[in-house]
């Protein structure tokens, strides 16, 4: 941090695979809050 005079530490890395899949679901959730899509549109069975 340029404040500190230290390097950035972020908190937790992420593998490439691991990237990947948290876009896909972030594009996911995106499409669904667009569309108004609810859980029973798309069937999802919840307790």
């Amino acid at each position: 941090m340029v404040t500190k005079g230290e390097q950035y530490n972020p908190p937790e890395e992420y593998s490439l695979e691991e990237k990947r899949k948290l876009k896909v679901l972030k594009n996911f959730k995106k499409n669904i809050n667009k569309f108004g899509i609810t859980p029973d549109d798309i069937g999802f069975a919840t307790n």
